[in-house]
């Protein structure tokens, strides 16, 4: 079994392939860091990224941080703080509209619990071969949190981890040439089917990581020319490994030669 996680999907395979026994984890333009700590730095790359003032950066990085600390350290509903911080009402607005129990389109309850999650301790019980991959366009997550993934995982399991910086990709797997291109068509530019094709070494491993030709939202499919889905259909949606001399780990701890299978559901 080959894991694949996204933005706070990292933190979801990690978890996964500590208590699970996996083959491979990789993950794609997640963190590792506090979440709260995470949601801070993420708020000062949008401002960034946007081009608003300085001035106005600051006061909404501020507005970001109260709402985010009453959320997740006091624990708090979004209606009980908007009770409580009525001046917050234009930012939560902004960001997740009138819906006053979810954040990011998620249940409020679900980022709380994310941020109890240690994730420096989450990766340092992961023995498997991890593959930390970051866009150079990708405004919504760091490479430094990459590396960290790495570098916790190769201080336990030397050479088990690595980083690879996917060139010309934004956040949801978008072709941008920087951040600011991958912005302006808010990750949904053209999907980059071979932004992650490449070979590299885990260890005594070779993997060959495929494109990945699942979009991460599903409904910009529908933009996509006939030979982008001639080719996403010709492909396992999920499918980011192919055998080369990785092979799945058998019960006694061994590698088996048994493809994995991924299918189109």
């Amino acid at each position: 079994v080959h894991i694949f996680g996204h933005g706070t999907g990292g933190v979801s395979a990690a978890l996964a392939a500590a208590k699970y026994d996996v083959a491979s984890v990789i993950v794609f333009g997640t963190y590792c860091r506090p979440f709260k700590d995470h949601l801070h730095r993420n708020e000062l790359r949008f401002a960034a990224v946007s081009g608003i003032p300085e001035s106005k950066s600051e006061e909404t990085v501020a507005l970001a941080d109260k709402y985010f600390g009453m959320l997740l350290d006091e624990k708090k509903a979004p209606y009980e703080i908007l009770f409580d911080c009525p001046e917050l009402d234009a930012y939560v607005e902004v960001r997740d509209g009138d819906d006053s129990t979810k954040i990011f389109g998620v249940d409020y309850r679900y980022w709380q619990e994310l941020n109890a999650v240690n994730v420096d301790e989450v990766w340092s019980n992961v023995d498997d071969l991890v593959l930390a991959l970051w866009g150079d366009a990708d405004y919504a997550s760091g490479q430094e949190d990459h590396q960290r993934i790495a570098d916790i995982v190769n201080a336990n399991h030397p050479k088990n981890a690595v980083l690879w910086t996917v060139p010309g990709t934004g956040h949801k797997l978008d072709t941008a040439t920087s951040i600011h291109e991958s912005f302006a068509h808010r990750m949904y530019g053209p999907f980059n089917p071979l932004s992650v094709t490449r070979q590299v070494r885990l260890g005594t491993h070779r993997i060959f990581v495929q494109p990945i030709v699942a979009r991460i939202s599903a409904p910009s499919r529908l933009s996509w020319s006939a030979e982008e889905r001639s080719r996403y259909l010709a492909s396992s949606p999920m499918r980011t490994l192919r055998q080369g001399s990785l092979n799945s780990r058998s019960s006694e701890g061994r590698m088996s030669s048994a493809t994995p299978k991924v299918s189109m559901s």
